[in-house]
Parts: C-alpha cells; structure tokens; sequence
C-alpha cells in the first residue's frame, strides 16, 4: 500500500484511533465534518477521491470500518453530542480562587466541555472578556517605546491549553484543571510525559494523540512543530513573568505560571 499523509494515521495504533465501540455513524455530525473538511489543509483531497462518507471519516482516522463505528478521535471532534458521554473527564475545569491555593473561596467555577472546535472557541470567548476584568495592564514607559504588559500574557496560556487538549490521556476521567489563583496560575494535564518526551522533554515531540494533533492544527491552533514550549517561554520572558515551572509524575504534570 502507498503510504501518503491520507492514510498514514490508518497505520498508526494511539488511543485517538482506537474504535468507540459503543458509538455508531449516526453519532457523529456531518455538518462538523464538512465544516472540517473546510478547514483541513489538503486541497479537498478526501472529498474528491472518496465518495464514501465513511472511506472520507475512515481516511482522516474518525471512523473505524472493521467495527462500523467512531474512533475516539471522531467522537472528540465530530459528535452529536458531549464527548464526555464517551469519555467523562474530556473537559476543561476552570477555577478561580480568592486566595493562593485551593483551600480559599472559588469565585468562578466554570466547564468547558462539547468537541474540540467548540471547546477553543470557548477559551478564545473566555480569555477576551471574562479574563481581561482581572488580567490588569501595566504600562511600561521606556526611552524607546511604551509596552503594556499584563499579570499573565494570554498567549502562552491558550498554548499551553491547547497542548494539554493535544497530549492529555484521555483515558483518564480527569479534566484539565485550569486553576487562577491571587498570585499564580496552574494547569494541571491528565497523563505523564508521552514517549520519547520523558527523557527529553522540550527537545523531542512525541504525540499520543496525533489525530487530534492534525485536527488542532487544521483547526489553526497549533502548527505541529513542537515550539509550543519555546513560545510560552518567549511570551513569560517578554512579559516581565517569572519562567515557567513544570512538574512531572506518571499520572499527571502541571505548569505553574506567576505573576
């Protein structure tokens, strides 16, 4: 068989391409998979060499015709209805805290859950209105130009976000935590490091979810080249933040960002 970047993810065995066997093509919309066909970068390739609906699900690795059935990852992005029927902890926490830590009053607490597009678009709605009332600007006055800069540069948030949806296990029934305290930030992601990552984290990208990797970055936010880390760094560093603080186990890792 010719391997081409259509039917490579059929030779690859993650999670994201196993079958949801208790799921059925009637579950996933076809209005969001022609809505994604819009977005994926390959000059409508499937749609015109595949008539099939589902040989076109099949090829991009959101259906699985042996079992006549979704992959977790056509759940995830093309579901009828929440994911989480599916996959319980395929959500994102948001909590805002009065104090520095989890034993003080929450003053928001807030799910993002639905598929993968909808779940972005609802970050970009939440860092653009909710977020700015408390993510104040300081003007800084220089002898060449004025920069604002703010508590927490939203850039490097919605990157680490989004990785935390691209890498998280979603086997797991954990959500990602996205905990806004009075000095700090943490997000805390279901599932160690993946692979090769391990033992060279920052170095080397090693996807367990490339299916919804492709997805994000057709969706436009991600772009696959592993610079997610050096990006958030950049953004801290310009912003005046203190450097990024990550902390590993086997079942979880955080990134704690301060003010």
């Amino acid at each position: 068989m010719k391997c081409n970047k259509h039917n490579f993810n059929n030779l690859i065995f993650t999670f994201d391409k196993e079958p949801c066997l208790d799921s059925t093509f009637n579950d996933l919309s076809l209005e969001k998979f022609s809505n994604y066909l819009l977005h994926y970068n390959s000059d409508s390739y499937i749609a015109k060499n595949y008539e099939n609906i589902k040989v076109q699900l099949y090829e991009l690795g959101f259906y699985d015709l042996k079992f006549d059935c979704a992959t977790y990852a056509g759940i995830l992005n093309l579901s009828e209805k929440n994911p989480n029927y599916w996959l319980p902890g395929a959500y994102i926490h948001i909590v805002k805290y009065e104090g520095d830590d989890i034993t003080t009053l929450p003053v928001l607490d807030r799910k993002l859950e639905g598929d993968l597009l909808f779940i972005l678009k609802e970050l970009d709605v939440f860092f653009s209105t909710y977020f700015l009332k408390f993510n104040k600007s300081i003007l800084q006055d220089t002898s060449k130009n004025k920069k604002t800069l703010y508590y927490y540069p939203v850039t490097a948030l919605t990157e680490l976000l989004v990785n935390s949806i691209c890498h998280r296990d979603y086997e797991s029934s954990m959500p990602i935590r996205f905990n806004i305290f009075s000095n700090h930030i943490e997000i805390i992601n279901p599932g160690g490091l993946h692979g090769e990552s391990k033992h060279n984290f920052n170095k080397l990208t090693s996807y367990r979810n490339p299916i919804i990797s492709n997805i994000l970055r057709d969706y436009g936010y991600s772009n696959n080249f592993g610079s997610g880390i050096s990006i958030i760094k950049k953004e801290l560093l310009e912003n005046k933040n203190p450097d990024i603080e990550f902390n590993f186990n086997d079942d979880y890792f955080s990134a704690i960002i301060k003010k």
